[in-house]
């Protein structure tokens, strides 16, 4: 499950948030600020793909660096919120 979540993220930061890295040279714990580039607002659009995308809700308590610096953190952040949340409504 977590890979196909990292794939999706990988594909929003090259196709949606034009990072100029190739899908397949992304790595888990490369920093979405450093190595790829990512601004402010690319940040405000990465957290709304990811909430329309995996049908979660990202509070602005999860929108912080810990979570937000690489894909490692932020797909554990998805998988925690998708079990929080389905678990919520059922």
């Amino acid at each position: 499950m977590s890979h196909a979540i990292s794939h999706v993220i990988k594909e929003v930061l090259v196709k949606e948030l034009m990072v100029n890295v190739p899908v397949d040279k992304i790595n888990d714990e490369d920093s979405f600020q450093s190595v790829l580039g990512l601004d402010s607002l690319s940040f405000a659009e990465l957290r709304y793909q990811c909430e329309s995308l995996f049908n979660i809700d990202i509070a602005d308590e999860y929108f912080v660096p810990d979570y937000f610096s690489n894909l490692k953190n932020l797909v554990s952040l998805i998988v925690k919120l998708q079990v929080e949340q389905t678990s919520t409504v059922s």
